[in-house]
C-alpha cells in the first residue's frame, strides 16, 4: 500500500513538474519524452521479467550476483535495441566516467 501511494505521488510530482518546466521554457518536446519513457517502461519491463524467471533456479548469493548482471545486461540490451536516447546518454557518460577515473591512477 505505502509503496503504491509513494509512486503514484512520485508519478503525479513528476507530471506536475513538467508541466511547470514546459510553460517556463516554452516547450520541451514532450512527445520525444513520452517515447524515451515508453522505451524505458518496456526494457524495465523486461528486465523484471528475467528476474521472475531466474530469481528461483539459484542459491542466494548467486542469485543476488547472477540476476543483477543478468538484469543490467538485459536492460542495456533493450535500451540500445529500441535506441532510447537517455538511456545510451546515460551509458555513454558513465563508459567515460570509468575511462576517466582509469587513467587517472586511482584504480591501482
Amino acid at each position: 500500500g505505502l509503496a503504491l501511494a509513494t509512486s503514484i505521488s512520485s508519478i503525479f510530482i513528476a507530471i506536475t513538474l513538467l508541466e511547470i518546466l514546459r510553460k517556463k521554457i516554452g516547450g520541451i518536446d514532450g512527445k520525444i519524452l513520452l517515447v524515451n519513457a515508453l522505451k524505458i517502461g518496456l526494457a524495465t519491463i523486461i528486465m523484471g521479467i528475467f528476474i521472475l524467471l531466474t530469481r528461483n533456479h539459484v542459491s542466494n548469493f548467486v542469485k543476488f550476483l547472477g540476476v543483477g548482471i543478468g538484469s543490467i545486461g538485459i536492460y542495456t540490451i533493450m535500451v540500445i535495441t529500441l535506441q532510447c536516447r537517455a538511456g545510451i546518454k546515460l551509458y555513454q557518460n558513465l563508459l567515460k566516467r570509468l575511462k576517466h577515473f582509469k587513467g587517472s591512477g586511482l584504480d591501482s
